[in-house]
């Protein structure tokens, strides 16, 4: 009994060798599949909407503001820190499982696979951090619509109120 095996060879046909391409689409799906990627994106989108909501509560007994969206994208000073973290879990989980000698097999050219790492974290935390401004300034401005506090009048946030 003879199997025919199709093989789908995704090496470009050039010169036989995996590129970037391959390698995003590799650390795509490790950074994915790591248990830590899934919770520090909650914990992330969490803490932020959370001390957005809880440094504009405490603008109620204030009477004015010097910078308002200071306090209302607060969050994100902790949300460079979770992203490092992230960064770090990422790179390091390969070590501590062993996976990186298959890594390095598949992909013997190390500046590819660490360039596809730091674009995979990158654009994720890029993307992350544009939905999460955009959402907690929305969120900040409209729990803070209900204070007394008043915007100092050259302040960006008092036309965009």
């Amino acid at each position: 009994m003879t199997t025919t095996l199709l093989i789908r060879d995704d090496v470009t046909e050039s010169n036989s060798r995996a590129g970037l391409r391959c390698a995003l689409r590799g650390e795509w799906t490790k950074f994915w599949s790591l248990r830590s990627a899934g919770w520090s994106v909650f914990a992330l989108a969490l803490v932020t909407y959370g001390l957005c909501y809880l440094s504009t509560n405490a603008l109620r007994s204030q009477a004015r503001i010097d910078d308002p969206i200071m306090r209302v994208l607060v969050g994100f000073n902790f949300g460079q820190f979770v992203m490092g973290v992230l960064g770090v879990l990422f790179l390091s989980s390969e070590y501590s499982t062993g996976q990186i000698r298959s890594t390095v097999a598949a992909m013997p050219r190390p500046g590819i696979v660490l360039g596809a790492k730091a674009i995979v974290v990158g654009g994720v935390g890029l993307a992350l951090g544009e939905v999460l401004s955009f959402s907690t300034y929305f969120l900040g401005v409209s729990f803070s619509r209900d204070t007394r506090a008043r915007y100092p009048s050259r302040s960006p946030a008092y036309f965009a109120c």
